[in-house]
């Protein structure tokens, strides 16, 4: 079984994954980008069907669906094999491709599971301009909302085999997000101890700029930003900010 961790980057899917493998000792990869390819086939086989004809071709023949699952079953096969075939793996890598690609994991694998984490747009767009200085304002609202927008889609598909988590329960109640997990995995990780649980996650992960874990999230009036800062972030965000329930 693959634990998919998916989300938008600076939302907690570095940590969660680095507990899975130093606290849970579960073998992954951090940013593997394997299954992310899922999206990219999935496009291409679609752009290539819209230009030839419906019944031309041995793409066609072969048919979509055909290929997208032998090719699942193939990054899944080489993904496990460079773990040694554990009895369960994960899997973090974020942005809104690789959760496109779940739709075509979950109809494909159905011993795949996933863990969804959220964060408020605000804190995660000023994360994103904290990492990376020469980010745009605009990129970074549309790196978070187009996550959100895709996993909205995604989510009715996937939602029976889901555990949607917020950084925000990471920082104020580490041992529930804990209890969650293990839960999600039939009680695997569950014997672990309380205080090792939340001495993980009273620190930052390696590629945060800051050096403690902030427990609330920012409002506008707390950002410091332009008037046409916080214009546009209402315009490319906040559909998203309603529907993840933040607004």
């Amino acid at each position: 079984m693959i634990v998919f961790i998916i989300g938008a980057q600076r939302s907690g899917t570095t940590k969660v994954a680095s507990y899975f493998r130093e606290i849970l000792g579960i073998p992954g990869h951090a940013e593997s980008h394997i299954f992310r390819l899922m999206h990219h086939l999935e496009v291409g086989v679609s752009e290539i069907q819209r230009t030839i004809p419906r019944n031309a071709y041995s793409l066609n023949k072969v048919g979509a669906d055909r290929l997208l699952r032998m090719s699942y079953h193939a990054y899944k096969s080489t993904y496990l094999d460079y773990l040694d075939w554990p009895q369960i793996a994960y899997d973090k890598t974020p942005g809104f491709e690789m959760v496109n690609a779940c739709k075509q994991i979950a109809k494909f694998d159905e011993t795949a599971r996933f863990i969804h984490l959220t964060r408020s747009g605000i804190g995660n767009v000023e994360s994103l301009l904290r990492k990376d200085e020469g980010r745009s304002f605009e990129s970074a609202c549309k790196t978070w909302s187009q996550v959100i927008s895709a996993f909205d889609v995604v989510y009715p598909v996937i939602k029976d085999r889901t555990l949607s988590l917020t950084m925000e329960e990471l920082a104020e109640n580490p041992f529930n997000v804990h209890s969650q997990i293990t839960s999600f995995l039939e009680g695997y990780g569950s014997d672990i101890d309380r205080s090792v649980v939340e001495d993980f996650f009273s620190t930052t992960s390696k590629s945060s700029k800051l050096n403690y874990v902030p427990r609330t999230e920012p409002s506008l009036g707390d950002t410091g930003w332009t008037e046409d800062e916080q214009t546009k972030f209402k315009e490319i965000c906040g559909r998203e900010m309603i529907s993840a329930g933040y607004w």
